[in-house]
C-alpha cells in the first residue's frame, strides 16, 4: 500500500476487522471499528470494545446470544436500553418485542442515547437496522 485514500480503505477495513475478531473471541468482548479519518502518511480508526454481559445473556432480543454472533452496534443499543429506558420514560421490557410503524413490523434493539429525533433502534423483518421515534415503541406486541 503507498497510501492511504479511499480506494484502499475499505480493504484495509475488512482485514482490520477479521484480525479484530479474532481477539474479540479469545477475550469473550465486542469490538467495534468505528469511523476513520486519514491522509496520504496516516490514518487514525475509533475503537470501540464492549464487555460481553455474559454467554448465556439475552441481549438484543437473541436468547443465549454470544459474542461472535452479534453486532457490537446492537449489543451496545441493547445495554444502552437496560440502563437507560425507564429514565426516558420508555417500557423497560420492550426489548426484544415487535412494534408496528409506518405499517411495517420491526424488532426493537436498543436504546442510542445520543440520537434525540430518532433514538430507538429496530431491526426490520429483512433483517436491516433502522432507527425509529420513541413513539414507536407505544405499540409494541
Amino acid at each position: 500500500m503507498t497510501a492511504f485514500n479511499k480506494n484502499t480503505m475499505p480493504a484495509l477495513r475488512l482485514e482490520i476487522n477479521a484480525a479484530l475478531k479474532a481477539v474479540a473471541e479469545k477475550h469473550g468482548i465486542l469490538i467495534n471499528l468505528g469511523n476513520c479519518r486519514f491522509g496520504a502518511d496516516t490514518a487514525t480508526w475509533k475503537l470501540e470494545a464492549i464487555q460481553f454481559p455474559s454467554a448465556n445473556a439475552t441481549v438484543a432480543g437473541v436468547a443465549n446470544a454470544t459474542a461472535a454472533n452479534l453486532n457490537p452496534i446492537e449489543v451496545k443499543a441493547a445495554l444502552d436500553w437496560k440502563a437507560k429506558a425507564a429514565y426516558r420514560g420508555l417500557p423497560v421490557n420492550a426489548l426484544g418485542k415487535q412494534t408496528l410503524y409506518g405499517g411495517k413490523t420491526y424488532t426493537i434493539v436498543g436504546l442510542m442515547p445520543r440520537r434525540h429525533r430518532y433514538p430507538i433502534l429496530a431491526k426490520s423483518v429483512n433483517g436491516k437496522l433502522i432507527c425509529l421515534a420513541e413513539s414507536a415503541v407505544r405499540n409494541t406486541k
